[in-house]
């Protein structure tokens, strides 16, 4: 009967309300597009990782409660299960392989390739390879892991110079206080979209890190992993995924 369908739907409403939240856990460290933040309220405001984290919440029937903390934290909130999952992430960040096997995380299926480049000055000399690298004074993340700078820094051939964001290491690159900086290519190729004029200060030379991301989930968590990772192939078959990206083109 054509009554009962407002009945269907306020039903299917209550039902997502009064499911658990969706708990994802938003690294703080991230920059756009990937993340924007309003640090006073330590609060995500947009971006690729919001837009997912809906639209996962809305296949799941649940709200979505995201949880912004520093990079080094992420791992903790897993574990404990504070956080249902955290995503756009690889194994590596988390250095899972130092974790007893029981207390690694379930990965649901890959989302996409990730890139970390390396950008330099116009006026400086292209590093074709890692070697054109001893010496320099290179800006990462607080927090970060970068498999191939880290022989490096161990044998002390580069300097590494942390800060919060990419943001921030652009910006002392800018002003000649780094050699070089590395950064997420998505996230280059935004900020390039919004200020053109990197394009004339900054080149990119080398591609340090390829990986396919994915989301970390914990064992802790009460949405079931089956259904976790369905939910997930769902918005990427059917495009979902493809289209929050293109989004931000």
């Amino acid at each position: 009967m054509p009554i009962l369908r407002p009945v269907l739907l306020l039903l299917l409403c209550l039902t997502a309300y009064a499911a658990a939240p969706l708990r994802m856990v938003a690294d703080n460290s991230l920059a756009p597009p990937m993340a924007r933040f309003d640090a006073a309220r330590n609060t995500l405001l947009d971006g690729i990782v919001f837009d997912f984290g809906n639209a996962l919440a809305a296949e799941l029937g649940r709200q979505v409660h995201f949880k912004v903390v520093p990079t080094r934290r992420t791992r903790l909130l897993l574990q404990s299960g504070q956080a249902d999952l955290l995503c756009f992430y690889s194994p590596i960040w988390l250095n899972e392989a130092e974790l007893p096997a029981q207390r690694r995380f379930l990965w649901s299926h890959e989302l996409v390739l990730d890139r970390d480049v390396l950008l330099q000055p116009r006026k400086a000399k292209p590093a074709s390879n890692l070697d054109d690298l001893h010496g320099l004074r290179i800006g990462t993340v607080h927090g970060y892991v970068y498999p191939a700078l880290q022989p490096l820094q161990d044998a002390g051939l580069i300097q590494r110079d942390d800060t919060h964001s990419i943001e921030a290491n652009l910006a002392k690159l800018r002003a000649g206080r780094l050699d070089a900086a590395v950064v997420n290519e998505v996230n280059f190729r935004y900020l390039r979209k919004l200020d053109p004029a990197l394009d004339a200060e900054l080149q990119q030379t080398l591609t340090l890190h390829e990986a396919m991301l994915a989301c970390a989930v914990s064992r802790r968590s009460a949405i079931p992993f089956a259904r976790l990772d369905a939910a997930i192939r769902t918005l990427i078959t059917r495009g979902d995924l493809a289209w929050i990206y293109q989004r931000y083109q």
